[in-house]
């Protein structure tokens, strides 16, 4: 396995309460660009693609607490578990992947996460960038990137480099990310950067010179990743570009919010917003403002309690992290447990949870003193394949589950709020969707 893959990066935990700042929510300063999904769920072989997301979160949010991290070996060890418990692999099968059924067999799921534009060079071009709250840097792909499993090329995406743009600037100096679905490495550049019609000039950022099969696929509709974690969490160095907007004064606050788009919802209306908040896009009367608990950068949040059909759990010493890189609510086995005994026609199989697909049940987080409910179609995810029932949004997975009390936030939970990060005072704001 590529060396970039094994790298590994590092995050740990502490907050306090207050009302929404008024001062976040000024539209006149600030601007959205529109998000799209790239998240598609494998729906004809459900099993594996409930896995392949169960061991994507569980190495961000192992990776977000600082804790080592599952080796490829033992989730593709867990994937073929799994498979054979769903009677998906035959008998003989081995784990290596040299198996007709698992030669082209992704350990983690790939296509999660939301996209927008930005725009690179001289000439400008047009590339798109997941937007990623579990991370802090800045890169795409650069001219002549190799990807790290067989030396070819990144695939058909938008790359970067001195032939391409005459305002670009090449340094020898190194960095890599490892992002839980594989790694990139490369240079740090300088070059102008733009976003929503504002542009910082030579901006520094990464230009990925590698990158694992995970990034270079043609199924992959991005060309890079837009960090949203802060500076300090950086494995590049270098001041985050929402730091560098704000400080070069085409924002007024280092602010990034985002709504995220539910594709049953047929609405297409995900966006990001720089320097404050949409107020056309929450609810000022139900939202809360809360210290992020990460001392390295990432966002967390404390849970002041988690409640099933209004019955509380009386969970007190919990705090999970925001990763709009993730898509399913990850937590230790014995709390994933706790709230499907509370949730009717719930039952255990293959080592996961399935509920009824017309599940109305009401799951909801409480924090900073008010209630934000994941909605009954997210808490059922996909089809499981038997009729009736879903797997479960809400997920552990069976791999070092047990541990401390930090959970996983992704976009089951976050398709039901609006969320806003503050570089400035570190502060997360979560608020109902208008």
């Amino acid at each position: 396995m590529a060396l970039i893959i094994c790298l590994l990066l590092a995050m740990s935990l502490l907050s306090t309460a207050h009302p929404i700042h008024d001062e976040r929510d000024v539209p006149n300063e600030a601007l959205s660009v529109p998000l799209i999904q790239s998240h598609t769920v494998d729906t004809a072989q459900p099993a594996l693609a409930h896995q392949q997301h169960i061991n994507r979160g569980l190495q961000r949010l192992l990776y977000a607490q600082g804790l080592p991290l599952i080796s490829g070996d033992d989730l593709l060890a867990t994937l073929t578990d799994r498979l054979n418990l769903a009677g998906l692999l035959f008998p003989g099968k081995t784990d290596s992947g040299s198996g007709t059924h698992s030669q082209h067999l992704s350990i983690q799921a790939e296509d999660v996460g939301y996209y927008g534009p930005m725009s690179f060079g001289t000439p400008p071009q047009t590339f798109q960038v997941l937007v990623d709250t579990g991370s802090a840097d800045l890169w795409v792909g650069g001219e002549g990137c190799r990807n790290d499993e067989n030396g070819g090329d990144c695939g058909p995406h938008h790359f970067l480099g001195p032939r391409s743009s005459s305002s670009f600037h090449s340094t020898d100096e190194n960095w890599v990310i490892w992002y839980g679905s594989g790694a990139v490495a490369g240079l740090l550049a300088t070059d102008h950067v733009s976003i929503g019609g504002l542009t910082v000039k030579n901006h520094r950022f990464g230009v990925a010179t590698n990158e694992s099969l995970d990034f270079t696929s043609e199924d992959v509709p991005f060309d890079g990743i837009f960090g949203l974690a802060r500076s300090r969490a950086s494995r590049q160095k270098a001041p985050s570009y929402l730091e560098v907007m704000k400080s070069s004064g085409l924002i007024k606050h280092a602010i990034a919010s985002i709504k995220i788009p539910r594709r049953s919802d047929g609405q297409n209306d995900g966006e990001l917003t720089l320097g404050g908040m949409n107020s056309a896009r929450y609810d000022s009367n139900y939202a809360v403002t809360v210290a992020s608990t990460n001392e390295r950068g990432f966002w967390q949040v404390n849970i002041d309690d988690v409640k099933v059909n209004g019955q509380s759990l009386g969970w007190t010493n919990r705090s999970a992290i925001l990763d709009t890189g993730a898509t399913l609510f990850m937590a230790p086995q014995r709390d994933i447990a706790t709230i499907h005994s509370l949730i009717n026609g719930a039952r255990r199989t293959e080592g996961v949870w399935v509920i009824p697909c017309n599940t109305q049940a009401s799951v909801s987080l409480v924090i900073a003193g008010k209630e934000f409910g994941i909605a009954p179609e997210d808490v059922a995810w996909i089809p499981s394949g038997n009729e009736n029932e879903c797997y479960s949004g809400i997920g552990a997975g069976g791999v070092a589950t047990e541990g401390p009390n930090v959970w996983l936030l992704g976009d089951v939970f976050l398709k039901n709020v609006y969320l806003s990060v503050n570089h400035e005072s570190n502060e997360i704001t979560i608020a109902r969707l208008s």
